[in-house]
């Protein structure tokens, strides 16, 4: 069983210790459109921010999902 201290300790490692934030390049698969899209690396993969950066991926003109790009 896991004492408390135990318990913050794992959840500041997880939150605090391995997560940070990256822009992140998206291509319009169709148009070539790109844009920088604030992302989030945590727990070993990239997530958008709800709300705020997730509305962003579509494409303004062509209306499809952006892709990621190097």
């Amino acid at each position: 069983m896991m004492d408390s201290r135990m318990r913050q300790s794992l959840d500041h490692y997880i939150v605090f210790g391995h997560s940070y934030t990256d822009k992140v390049w998206h291509k319009c698969p169709q148009c070539n459109f790109k844009r920088e899209i604030g992302m989030l690396y945590e727990l070993g993969g990239w997530f958008y921010y709800p709300t705020t950066e997730e509305d962003k991926v579509e494409c303004p003109d062509c209306h499809i999902e952006m892709e990621i790009i190097d």
